[in-house]
């Protein structure tokens, strides 16, 4: 919170109750395999020391830099959304003839 990511959640869980929709786990490196089997879909950093504060730094700075693209991403779009159209449909197609 102290680096303005209001939007994440941080809680501690055992490996069993690790909720489907997580998106990043933190284990120490001999459960990592365990946690990875019960959420295959999340990111995993396995770590030896939790108290290792270069880790935490490092994820930090991270998930900041991440949450900053994703804001001057939604205001480009807003800034522009009268200028294109932003669908997901494709500009080609492409198909054998």
């Amino acid at each position: 919170q102290d680096a303005g990511l209001s939007q994440i959640s941080v809680t501690n869980s055992a490996i069993n109750n690790l909720p489907p929709d997580v998106d990043l786990v933190i284990t120490h490196r001999d459960l990592t395999e365990r946690a990875m089997r019960q959420v295959p879909q999340a990111q995993h950093i396995s770590l030896t020391n939790f108290l290792d504060s270069g880790l935490y730094t490092s994820l930090t700075e991270r998930l900041v830099a991440a949450q900053r693209h994703t804001e001057i991403e939604v205001t480009v779009i807003d800034s522009l959304k009268d200028s294109f159209d932003d669908s997901s449909a494709n500009l080609f197609k492409l198909g054998a003839e």
